[in-house]
């Protein structure tokens, strides 16, 4: 008997990101990760530096890894508010470059 294991992803998207056109592809990317059985809670930045607050005040016991959308700026607002998670309470951090 296979035993099968969801992920859950805490998905920290930039809707502004490529001048706004990254927006476009947040349904194809919810769709994705449901095709691939992923679980994903997405949380969509308002406004510079609110990357970090989310992801500081965020409850990460739930989630297998962040995953950052956007460019290089929401790379380091996910980045630090990670950092800001004691150590033993951190997990994985992915990118999806926009």
């Amino acid at each position: 008997m296979e035993v099968f294991s969801v992920m859950t992803l805490l998905v920290v998207f930039n809707p502004r990101a490529q001048s706004g056109r990254s927006q476009k592809s947040l349904a194809r990317l919810q769709t994705a990760l449901r095709k691939r059985s992923i679980d994903a809670e997405f949380l969509l930045t308002e406004q510079p530096g609110h990357g970090v607050s989310l992801v500081a005040q965020a409850d990460l016991r739930p989630f297998d890894a962040v995953v950052a959308v956007g460019g290089d700026g929401t790379l380091f607002e996910v980045l630090n508010g990670l950092y800001q998670h004691e150590p033993n309470g951190r997990i994985p951090m992915g990118i999806i470059p926009m």
